[in-house]
C-alpha cells in the first residue's frame, strides 16, 4: 500500500511538471499519439523511480535505527562509552565541571581556582568560644613558621618546587618545618636548626662538606672528583647561613658543583654569634631538580681585629 501511494504520487508529481513546461513535445496543445505515449512512459518512469528511492530511504532508516540500538545494549560499547567518558574527565583543559566554574560567594559557598583547578568551600565559622590550648599551640607554631620561612622565599622556591604538586614551595616547606623542626611546648617554641630542611630533590648530595670562616665571608668545601661522564658537574650551588635572631643570607647558584669550593658573606650579626651552614645543589636546567640540603655545620662569627 505504501509503495502504491508513493507510485501516485511520484507519476501525479510528474504529469504536473510536464503540464507546466514551455518545451513543445509536453504541451497540453498537441495530443499526437507519438506525444502521448512519450508522456506516458516518463510518467511511468517517475512513478518508478519514486517508488524505489522512497523504500531504499526507508530500509536505509531502518537499519540505523537497528544499529543505533545494536551499539546501546552492546557490553563492548557500553565499555567504549565508559571510557571516552573517563578519557573527557582527565584532560587536562576539562576542569570546568558539568555546570562550569564557579568563582565568587554564592550564601555560605565560595568558589575560586587553584592551580588551574576549580575549588569549592564553605565561609569559615566565626565563634566566640574561647581558644584552647591545642589551637592556641597550632597557631603560635604557624605563625613561627610563616615568619622564620619569610626571608628565605627564593632558597624555598627552588628547593621545595617538585616536592609536592598539590602544594606550593612554600606549602611544602611550611608542612615540613611544622611537623619536623620547630620543637618546644608552647609558648616556648623554637625552630630546631640543626634539623632544618631547605630543599629536597633526587639530585647528588654534597661529598664530604665542610664550612669555615674566612674574615667575614664563610667557605663551603666539598669533595668532587672530576670523571668524563659526570652529570652532576654544572649543578648550581645552594648556600645558606642563619644566625638564629638575624636575617639570614643565601647564594643561589653563584658557583658550580665541580669547583669543589664556594663563599658567601656571614649574616650581619654581632661576634660570637654562632651560625649554622646549609648546602645543597640545583640542576641548571628546566628541570628545577635539586639535591636534598645538608646541615653541614656551624660557625661563630668571630671578633672584631
Amino acid at each position: 500500500m505504501h509503495e502504491l501511494k508513493n507510485f501516485a504520487i511520484g507519476s501525479l508529481g510528474t504529469l504536473g511538471v510536464m503540464e507546466a513546461a514551455d518545451a513543445q513535445i509536453f504541451s497540453s496543445q498537441d495530443a499526437d499519439p507519438q506525444t502521448m505515449i512519450i508522456r506516458s512512459a516518463i510518467t511511468l518512469l517517475a512513478g518508478v523511480l519514486t517508488t524505489v528511492i522512497s523504500k531504499w530511504m526507508q530500509r536505509n532508516k531502518v537499519e540505523k535505527t537497528s544499529n543505533k540500538n545494536k551499539e546501546v545494549t552492546s557490553p563492548k560499547t557500553k565499555g567504549n562509552i565508559v571510557k571516552n567518558i573517563f578519557k573527557i574527565k582527565n584532560k587536562k583543559n576539562n576542569k570546568k565541571g558539568i555546570n562550569g566554574r564557579f568563582t565568587g560567594k554564592v550564601g555560605s559557598t565560595v568558589g575560586s581556582q587553584w592551580k588551574g583547578i576549580s575549588v569549592m568551600k564553605s565561609l569559615p565559622d566565626f565563634s566566640n568560644h574561647k581558644a584552647s590550648e591545642k589551637q592556641l599551640a597550632h597557631r603560635a607554631k604557624f605563625r613561627l613558621a610563616t615568619k622564620f620561612l619569610q626571608p628565605l622565599y627564593p632558597v624555598i622556591q627552588l628547593g621545595f618546587k617538585n616536592q609536592d604538586s598539590l602544594k606550593s614551595p612554600q606549602n611544602a616547606a611550611m608542612s615540613e618545618l611544622m611537623k619536623y623542626t620547630i620543637e618546644g611546648e608552647y609558648p616556648n617554641c623554637k625552630v630546631n636548626l640543626e634539623n632544618l630542611v631547605l630543599a629536597v630533590g633526587p639530585l647528588q648530595v654534597a661529598n664530604r662538606p665542610s664550612v669555615e670562616i674566612n674574615g667575614e665571608e664563610v667557605v663551603f668545601n666539598w669533595r668532587y672528583k672530576a670523571s668524563n661522564n659526570d652529570l652532576f658537574a654544572n649543578n648550581g650551588v645552594i648556600m645558606v647561613a642563619i644566625a638564629e635572631g638575624y636575617y639570614p643570607e643565601y647564594s643561589i647558584c653563584e658557583s658550580i658543583r665541580s669547583a669543589g669550593k664556594a663563599t658567601m658573606l656571614l649574616p650581619d650579626a654581632p661576634p660570637g654569634t654562632e651560625v649554622h651552614c646549609y648546602l645543597a645543589f640545583a640542576a641548571m636546567d628546566d628541570s628545577n631538580r635539586v639535591s636534598n640540603s645538608i646541615h653541614v655545620g656551624t660557625v661563630v662569627i668571630p671578633e672584631d681585629e
